[in-house]
């Protein structure tokens, strides 16, 4: 007999017991020794046990990834989210290009006078506005239905 007991191999050695114990080994029924029909009725219960543990939990991990609030649904929020963060983040910029400009439009008489020349089309009294026609572009060309220019 070897100590401590989880020395040696298994099978080896006989019962592991500490030397001095006189503590008596458990024995246990074996299935093998006992009758057929009683061993089958124990693995059908053993695998009834088993089946009702692990169809309820197999039932919850199915619900947990694909149920209602599960985890595609998490990735599908995630995903939604951080494209709506990008969308703020892109309008904050416009919105912060836009008070730039209204600044320097408010403080600045030149640059008004500018955009009001180039976005509304204003003159000045005694000035002379000549507008010209735009050249066409050869989608616009190709949309109306005219051969191309050579």
């Amino acid at each position: 007999m070897t100590w401590p007991p989880w020395r040696g191999r298994w099978g080896e050695g006989g019962p592991r017991e500490a030397p001095d114990s006189d503590a008596r080994r458990l024995v246990l029924p074996r299935v093998e020794a006992e009758a057929p029909e009683t061993a089958r009725r124990l693995r059908l219960r053993r695998r009834a046990l088993v089946l009702a543990v692990a169809l309820p939990v197999a039932l919850g991990t199915l619900v947990a990834v694909v149920g209602n609030g599960g985890l595609l649904d998490a990735r599908r929020l995630k995903r939604q989210l951080r494209q709506l963060e990008a969308d703020v983040a892109l309008r904050e910029t416009e919105v912060s290009r836009l008070r730039d400009e209204v600044a320097r439009l408010a403080g600045d008489p030149l640059a008004t006078e500018r955009a009001a020349r180039e976005d509304l089309g204003y003159v000045l009294p005694g000035e002379i506005d000549f507008l010209l026609p735009r050249s066409p572009s050869p989608l616009d060309e190709s949309e109306a239905g005219a051969p191309p220019a050579p």
